[in-house]
């Protein structure tokens, strides 16, 4: 165990190495992101997007929380863009950077439906694609995704079929006592 006058030393001794580093002379370029450019018709939320059941149990999105007049640049944003027809184009920025592009539809109960997902690096390469299709009758979503190395090949895919309604275990948030 140290003593305090020796831990008092290494702050010290920290803070003299350390803090003639902090004034330099050399101007710090600011690297801020270009605006996130406004589309006629998207509405923008600095909050998150609020999850509640769907008819069939699962969670999907409800609504969307922090509305701005005008897109930021700086922290979580998302952009929702809902047509006439009910469809919709849904963005979301962190810190001015796109890095999710959604389109879907809206259900009778105003919950968001998927049927395109990709999310994207800070640096605009796409990641992935998600593609969701919907069988009302088996009451079945159809999952066709791919995953892209940084040259935009792809490198894997995955189909799996997710029911409309959860399985008991989808609901469970581990914090029961078994």
């Amino acid at each position: 165990m140290t003593s305090p006058v020796t831990g008092a030393l290494v702050a010290a001794l920290l803070v003299a190495l350390l803090l003639p580093g902090c004034f330099s002379d050399e101007p710090v370029e600011m690297k801020m992101q270009p605006a996130v450019e406004k589309r006629e018709g998207m509405a923008y939320y600095v909050g998150g997007p609020t999850f509640l059941p769907d008819r069939y149990g699962r969670l999907r999105i409800a609504r969307f929380n922090g509305p701005v007049l005008d897109p930021v640049n700086r922290g979580l944003m998302i952009g929702v863009e809902r047509r006439d027809d009910d469809s919709f184009e849904y963005r979301t920025w962190i810190d001015g950077r796109m890095v999710a592009r959604s389109s879907g539809f809206f259900d009778e109960g105003g919950f968001m439906w998927f049927t395109e997902r990709e999310r994207f690096s800070p640096e605009g390469i796409r990641l992935n694609k998600q593609v969701l299709t919907y069988d009302d009758e088996q009451q079945v979503m159809h999952s066709h995704a791919e995953h892209f190395d940084e040259e935009g090949a792809v490198i894997s895919t995955l189909d799996m079929d997710i029911s409309y309604t959860p399985e008991p275990d989808d609901l469970d948030d581990g914090s029961s006592e078994e």
